[in-house]
């Protein structure tokens, strides 16, 4: 009988390779799918790192339109409002001292007098980096935006901060730190330490031999601090030093941009301004132009915007929009170096007829008629190296605001030879006595001045200051109360009876025909921006004060300016006066 043969049962250990098979092809394929993933994930770093801040944020960047060419950009996080993306471009050289960062808006300091300043004077500070060697090593540095008891705006401080330590300003880095109400006991002063990535050289030069920048001297009205911003800007070179600098691409009206000058980004963040200077222009502001025809020109001329008792940017820029070079402008002459110089075709264009109606009022004198205005070259303009059209206009007939009259008394303790030098950046147009290179006097404690021989009150000036920004703090005074507000006010500011009586009998006849007045006050720190001042021997007492004023034909609203009343004691100097408009 035959018999199927029972098959032969297949080997318990095959469905185990099978299994086995599976579980090594999936572990292959999330290997080649996590190597895939890390390799997604390093290119996204490596190509994104330009676009990578320095602090870790917490919000995907808004993608940027992209910069120019050569160009690196990064997104610093969105710390403060309204503040656009910023581009940065190639950096400044800077050492291994400070690890930098964008600006990270930290806690208030306990450093005030009174609890409550912080608050009611919208204090902040800021951490810009930390230090990584020598002394202060472990430190931060930190940017404050402290309120100054002066009257102009302000001031700002760099700080280094160790926690359990108090803090330490940096006085060469810091603006008006005996006027910031802070309570000496919080902190200490170190007046030697200095940080190298902050120190710029004094110029720089682009690619072109002409390209020459000198630093601009600091000004004094800073507003809200705002960290670099490249936005409305275009690069104009790119220094080994300083990294890249900066110029307006076109017209702007954005606070820290609108004046004209040259910007270089900071490694603390801050902006840093350089000015050109034509070089064509003496001391005087003389031109050195030959005119068409031959006729050397012996008029002086300035190439910034006046305003108030300064200037209101560091170059009259005429963007294209306003004044175009083929359509507008014919050859006027050439520059001692060769340079064509241009005027108008048309002598009855705008800039022209405004300058005549507007701003050419002489005080003293006749107007010239207009065909005789035209035939002084007024207005002439120039093509500067960044191939920005500067308008220069003949001084003669600029506009009349000048610092008028500002009156210096000295009150030494006795009898003193006394050398007093001062000097406004636009030049002197009256002195009293004649200034010379400075005024060398004997000075009583009454207040007697004697020069040459001949007694004076005070020393008097008048001209025109620097970069001039009129204080939007002050104060609405109708016309009748103009009397009693200047009698308040002065001696508020620290002004004696004579000095009140001086000022007052110069200033109220100017402000006699609106039914009110804005008025505000600037002290030291504006003046020493506008008109350093230097008085041999040491004074122990300056008191400067600037007003400027405004007529309106109906009230506005203005922020109060607080006044912090000066103590006159041992060798005083006071200075008073204003801006005529």
């Amino acid at each position: 009988m035959e018999t199927t043969p029972t098959p032969t049962p297949s080997p318990v250990n095959e469905p185990k390779k099978l299994t086995m098979n599976r579980w090594a092809a999936l572990g292959i394929f999330v290997l080649v799918m996590g190597g895939l993933a890390a390799g997604a994930y390093y290119l996204k770093q490596n190509t994104t790192s330009v676009i990578t801040p320095p602090a870790p944020i917490t919000e995907t960047p808004t993608p940027l339109p992209p910069p120019p060419p050569q160009s690196e950009v990064y997104i610093p996080p969105d710390l403060f409002e309204n503040i656009p993306n910023i581009y940065t471009y190639p950096q400044p050289k800077i050492s291994n001292l400070v690890s930098w960062h964008f600006p990270k808006k930290i806690n208030n300091l306990e450093i005030f007098i009174d609890p409550n300043t912080a608050q009611d004077n919208y204090v902040d500070f800021y951490e810009l980096g930390k230090i990584n060697e020598g002394k202060y090593k472990d430190y931060t540095i930190n940017l404050g935006v402290l309120p100054c008891q002066c009257m102009g705006g302000p001031s700002y401080a760099t700080i280094l901060i160790k926690a359990g330590i108090k803090p330490v300003f940096l006085t060469k880095y810091t603006d008006f730190i005996e006027d910031m109400a802070l309570d000496e006991t919080t902190y200490s002063l170190d007046n030697t330490f200095t940080i190298s990535d902050l120190e710029f050289p004094e110029k720089i030069t682009g690619p072109k031999p002409s390209q020459v920048l000198t630093a601009a001297e600091p000004g004094f009205f800073m507003g809200s601090y705002i960290p670099f911003n490249a936005d409305g800007l275009k690069v104009a070179f790119s220094d080994p030093q300083v990294g890249t600098v900066f110029v307006a691409a076109s017209e702007t009206d954005k606070a820290v941009y609108s004046n004209n000058a040259f910007y270089v980004k900071s490694p603390d963040w801050s902006t840093k301004l350089y000015i050109l200077e034509p070089n064509f222009l003496d001391k005087d502001g003389v031109a050195d132009v030959t005119w068409e025809g031959g006729e050397k020109n012996k008029e002086a001329y300035v190439y910034t915007d006046i305003g108030g008792c300064g200037f209101r940017n560091f170059a009259s820029v005429v963007w294209p929009d306003k004044v175009n070079i083929g359509q507008d402008l014919m050859i006027a002459g050439l520059t001692g170096s060769g340079e064509v110089v241009y005027t108008f075709k048309n002598t009855n264009h705008s800039i022209l007829k405004d300058l005549y109606e507007m701003k050419y009022n002489p005080f003293d004198g006749v107007k010239l008629p207009y065909s005789e205005f035209v035939k002084r070259h007024p207005v002439f303009f120039w093509v500067d190296p960044f191939d920005r059209l500067i308008k220069f206009e003949n001084a003669a007939f600029q506009p009349q605001a000048e610092c008028a009259k500002p009156a210096i008394y000295l009150y030494p303790t006795a009898k003193t030879q006394v050398s007093v030098k001062v000097d406004p950046k636009g030049g002197f147009t009256y002195t009293d006595p004649e200034y010379g290179n400075g005024w060398e006097v004997t000075a009583y404690p009454d207040g007697k001045i004697v020069v040459d021989g001949k007694e004076y009150p005070y020393l008097f000036w008048e001209g025109r200051g620097g970069l001039y920004q009129t204080p939007e703090k002050g104060f609405i005074v109708e016309r009748n109360n103009v009397h009693q507000f200047l009698v308040e006010k002065l001696t508020q500011l620290g002004l004696n009876k004579q000095e009140s009586f001086d000022f007052i009998e110069y200033w109220e006849p100017y402000m006699k025909d609106a039914p009110y007045y804005f008025v505000t006050f600037m002290d030291n720190e504006a003046l020493d921006a506008l008109a350093p001042l230097e008085v041999n021997p040491q004074p122990d007492t300056i008191i400067r004060i600037l007003m400027d004023f405004e007529p309106l034909e109906k009230p506005k609203h203005v922020i109060g300016l607080e006044i912090k009343t000066p103590t006159r004691n041992g060798f005083t100097v006071v200075e008073w006066g204003g801006v005529k408009h």
